[in-house]
């Protein structure tokens, strides 16, 4: 763990009911002495509260400049894959 925390230029927090908490992004600056930020979505009050962090973990995903490649070539397969090919490039983010 040592060594990591010069490579963190900040966080954002999620999840079910980070939103309740006041003033949790300024406590959150405080403990890390780094920039804290709330995720919040636009759509996020349609999503059901237990996928409310892989929502915004998607929506980040899909900010970043690989994703423009991986949603263009996902746009060219069929509705029942489109689900497998999203969940595949997750994993590959996550454990490549």
């Amino acid at each position: 763990m040592q060594g990591i925390k010069q490579r963190i230029n900040n966080v954002i927090l999620t999840g079910q009911g980070i939103t309740n908490i006041n003033k949790s992004d300024v406590a959150g600056k405080i403990a890390l002495n780094i920039p804290v930020k709330i995720s919040t979505g636009r759509l996020i009050s349609t999503v059901r509260p237990e996928y409310r962090t892989a929502y915004a973990l998607v929506r980040y995903i899909s900010s970043r400049a690989f994703a423009k490649n991986v949603s263009s070539s996902i746009e060219t397969k069929s509705n029942e894959n489109i689900l497998h090919s999203i969940l595949e490039r997750i994993k590959e983010f996550f454990y490549s």
